[in-house]
């Protein structure tokens, strides 16, 4: 329990990841649950890349990262959507992506995918279906 207590306190699980707080760290059967959220104060629009804070709403998102061990890592991640203060901008309002975290539409962290696409490559079609759940991955 030490372990998760030094999760919680200096958030030392996502070294890959500078710019999220650990919120909180739970362990539930065979499935780490990690809360985290962004500690950027302002974010680019993806349209004019002009820097906005003013935070519109907030939701919740839950990515797949890669295993721990025999734990499957999922992180529940509080994602801030924008308004653009750009009047010229066609885009109004946008969610903000964690680099090396999260990116649109994906359900998994970039490594958890890069992991994926390893297997592809390294096993057939029916030996990575099989293998993936086997390494924690859907």
């Amino acid at each position: 329990m030490l372990y998760i207590d030094r999760l919680r306190t200096c958030g030392s699980y996502i070294p890959h990841c500078d710019s999220v707080h650990v919120v909180d760290v739970r362990i539930q059967e065979a499935t780490i649950t990690v809360w985290v959220e962004s500690t950027r104060a302002q974010v680019p629009c993806p349209v004019c890349s002009v820097p906005t804070g003013s935070v519109h709403c907030t939701y919740r998102r839950t990515v797949q990262d890669l295993p721990s061990g025999s734990y499957v890592v999922n992180l529940v991640v509080t994602v801030r959507c924008f308004q653009c203060r750009n009047d010229s901008c066609p885009r109004k309002f946008f969610s903000e992506q964690i680099p090396n975290l999260t990116a649109r539409y994906q359900r998994r962290t970039p490594r958890a995918d890069q992991r994926v696409v390893e297997l592809a490559i390294e096993y057939t079609d029916q030996g990575c279906e099989r293998l993936g759940p086997l390494l924690g991955l859907r």
